[in-house]
């Protein structure tokens, strides 16, 4: 029987708990961040619009309905971005929307549906989800211009393919494959896998079922890798990724490395520059946020940088003391020392003086032997460093 009672495991992070089950409690005492990333706050508008835009086309074609929403949209969205350059992409997506729409006689598309894969505590919410009387279609829109992202083996898909089958399986009659699609249209990739229910369901029995049940008992196992901690909040404190990265065996002849090795190692890189990042991270956050002490550490103000506070009028300033019209338009895009060699360092403060702030620089992670002073979190006038 499958195992009950555990807290959530979502299927976006299904690639970390099913290979670290001992990531789950951890997770849960990291403070949450609520905030979100740039990234994540495009990709929430590029849903939003697709939803818009795939249910207006492929399900009601209600035309009032549809203006009210993209009102709504704009409202929220349209001051951060293009909707037109958003459409543009979002529509290789609803293309495959409509693909799978169309396979088969008698299917139908929900957007946006909760999907209970029937294991308890695992649910998601997929992008689309087309139920067809012998196949079901999974596709999932990622905005993201990062990494592109295989549909093969790729447990969140895989998740969400369990949760249609639950919910909707038994209502088709005979449901013989199971296909998940990912489209990431702006790297141009589109990547499907196409399981039959047999194998769908065993992929659960003995993957998936057998780890919620160690989480269930508390286990502390650790599976570190790159897919288990890219994602993984407490990657960058994590005793058992330091591990992992930093094991070696330098038991070999201590020479040179061998083209094997340098290829060993180079395949190693990106995990340890996240990891770097990820410890970084976790130090600046400890000293600047929870006012904690890493010794030889300490956060510093960055290094200013000056800008032109008011670009039209410094513009203006620079013909007005005789500088061509037409190269002065060409100064608006060109850094200060740049600025500086075109009209001179000598010059530059009497034209340019008044035009001319310095900005504090981002909050940084430094060696205590850096000069500068330690920042103090709680004086408001640095929180603003632009």
């Amino acid at each position: 029987m499958p195992p009950k009672g555990h807290s959530s495991l979502g299927p976006s992070s299904a690639a970390r708990w099913l290979s670290c089950p001992a990531s789950v409690p951890l997770s849960e005492r990291c403070p949450k961040d609520d905030t979100g990333s740039v990234y994540a706050a495009e990709g929430t508008a590029a849903h939003a619009l697709a939803e818009i835009e795939a249910r207006y086309e492929l399900i009601d074609r209600n035309k009032g309905s549809y203006l009210k929403s993209i009102k709504r949209w704009e409202s929220q969205y349209a001051d951060d971005y293009s909707k037109e350059d958003m459409d543009r992409h979002i529509r290789k997506y609803i293309d495959q929307v409509r693909s799978a729409l169309d396979s088969e006689d008698g299917s139908v598309l929900l957007l946006e549906q909760h999907m209970d894969t029937g294991i308890p505590g695992v649910w998601g919410t997929g992008d689309a989800v087309v139920i067809s009387p012998r196949s079901i279609y999974v596709i999932d829109l990622k905005y993201g211009q990062g990494t592109p992202v295989n549909a093969i083996g790729n447990p969140q898909l895989r998740l969400y393919a369990l949760g249609a089958l639950n919910m909707f399986g038994d209502l088709l009659g005979t449901v013989e494959t199971v296909t998940s699609t990912i489209v990431q249209p702006r790297l141009g990739s589109i990547s499907s896998e196409t399981l039959s229910v047999e194998d769908l369901l065993s992929w659960r029995d003995t993957e998936v079922f057998p780890v919620v049940r160690e989480i269930d008992n508390g286990s502390m196992r650790f599976g570190p890798g790159e897919s288990a901690c890219r994602w993984c909040p407490v990657a960058g404190e994590c005793r058992a990724r330091r591990d992992f990265l930093v094991a070696r065996d330098f038991s070999g002849d201590p020479d040179l490395l061998d083209d094997s090795e340098v290829g060993e190692e180079l395949e190693r890189l990106s995990q340890i520059r996240h990891w770097c990042d990820s410890l970084e991270s976790v130090a600046f956050d400890r000293i600047y946020s929870q006012g904690r002490n890493i010794p030889g550490f300490k956060v510093v103000a960055g290094r200013g940088r000056r800008v032109i506070s008011d670009p039209p009028a410094a513009i203006q300033c620079l013909i007005d003391h005789g500088f061509p019209a037409e190269k002065v338009a060409e100064f608006k895009i060109r850094p200060l020392g740049q600025l500086e060699k075109l009209i001179g360092r000598s010059e530059m403060p009497e034209i340019l003086g008044q035009y001319i702030e310095k900005k504090d620089g981002k909050p940084s992670l430094v060696s205590d032997s850096d000069p500068r002073p330690p920042l103090d979190p709680t004086n408001s006038a640095i929180l603003d460093f632009g």
